[in-house]
């Protein structure tokens, strides 16, 4: 007996679960992404880009208040920085590392609803046929949790 795959259904491997239009698996929350919860999870990512922004400017801030009057990017400082407070300049610079990994999946999810499409992978290259109204109708539309307005066809490159 074989089971026949619906259209637009996929098998999560590592779930070991079907889902409708589903995006990928993130490991990070280790659940898959699909049109049920698409919308939370890139809802999610732009929270979590704003946190690490705003970890980010605390830091400098905080940074600001103990070396107050002196410039916070000159070379000597950066020295003393490394020496007195250690653990605040790593997690700043492994922070910003993760803001620039972070912000390039909240911009390709961006970029696949903007076309109507919920596989970031699928359409992130592909070039638009719509115009930059209609994208944002798109953007509007998913975070009001609607259907797109319409969606752009994937085309090969």
């Amino acid at each position: 007996m074989q089971i026949v795959q619906p259209e637009m259904v996929s098998h999560c491997r590592l779930c070991s679960c079907c889902y409708v239009q589903i995006d990928h698996h993130c490991l990070y929350l280790y659940r898959c992404i699909a049109v049920s919860n698409h919308r939370l999870f890139v809802l999610f990512t732009a929270v979590v880009v704003a946190s690490m922004l705003m970890f980010e400017y605390s830091s400098i801030v905080y940074l600001r208040s103990v070396y107050d009057g002196q410039q916070l990017f000159d070379w000597s400082l950066i020295k003393a920085v490394f020496a007195t407070c250690p653990m605040v300049w790593s997690l700043f610079v492994l922070n910003g590392m993760s803001i620039v990994w972070a912000g390039w999946v909240l911009h390709t999810q961006i970029i696949a609803v903007s076309k109507g499409r919920l596989r970031a992978y699928q359409s992130y290259r592909a070039r638009s046929w719509l115009s930059k109204r209609q994208r944002l109708t798109n953007v509007v539309h998913f975070f009001l949790n609607k259907s797109p307005h319409m969606r752009d066809e994937v085309l090969n490159p």
